[in-house]
């Protein structure tokens, strides 16, 4: 699929954020090809409400943080998208001016005929989508289940659905992600959760515990992941 082609990830958050898909995928694809992940757009308000999906980072060109993967973080001149879904006509200026620096950043960096891999579904529509000569929806997340404002969660599924039947490829992180798209896009993949068996792995003999987990009491549970207070009742955890 990538034979001949570079690659544009949309992420949904920071490089700098929690580890997940968009940061493994786009680690993973730099090992075949050229690879540059963009970052969300920021508001001029972004530092007074700065979410921790968003990058803390100075704007500026291509920062390189492996071989073959670099990262964008643009200006922070976008229209905020909390007012997306009351004013469309935001969301497609901001969409455009994004495509002025990505194509900036991909003509510096000599991208080839580089392929849209797409996380962030407030791009649907973009123009720089369209101009690709491959997009690939990355669906890892259900958009409209992390709000319970109805408003919100319509708009939310009519990004979704028309991402999904506008793009060439459809991933889907799950089978219930994958099962709500099955008439959306006639060349979809389920592609499962996974992880880097070898981060897990037992220590080796005589590995010291750290500083911080040495006085804990016994046992111990440990959590690797995210805890999101829109899908996690730490009250009641407490």
């Amino acid at each position: 699929m990538l034979n001949g082609h570079d690659v544009i990830c949309f992420a949904s958050q920071a490089w700098g954020s929690h580890w997940c898909t968009p940061q493994q995928t786009a680690s993973r694809l730099a090992q075949g090809v050229r690879v540059l992940d963009v970052e969300p757009p920021r508001s001029p308000l972004w530092r007074g409400r700065r979410a921790p999906t968003q990058s803390n980072e100075r704007a500026g060109p291509p920062r390189e943080v492996q071989l073959n993967l670099w990262v964008l973080t643009m200006p922070a001149v976008f229209a905020p998208m909390a007012l997306y879904r009351h004013m469309p006509w935001l969301r497609r200026w901001n969409n455009r001016l994004m495509g002025r620096y990505v194509r900036a950043a991909s003509d510096e960096l000599a991208l080839i005929d580089p392929v849209a891999w797409i996380y962030l579904i407030t791009y649907q529509g973009a123009p720089i989508l369209k101009d690709a000569p491959l997009s690939v929806y990355d669906c890892i997340d259900e958009w409209a289940g992390g709000t319970e404002d109805p408003s919100l969660q319509r708009f939310f599924a009519g990004l979704d659905e028309r991402l999904c039947r506008e793009s060439d490829v459809l991933f889907a992180g799950s089978r219930l992600l994958a099962e709500a798209r099955r008439e959306l896009n006639t060349c979809q993949r389920l592609v499962p959760q996974g992880v880097d068996l070898a981060h897990f792995l037992p220590p080796r003999p005589g590995t010291p515990r750290p500083e911080d987990l040495a006085a804990l009491p016994r046992p111990v549970l440990g959590l690797v992941g995210v805890l999101n207070r829109e899908r996690v009742d730490v009250p009641l955890l407490c």
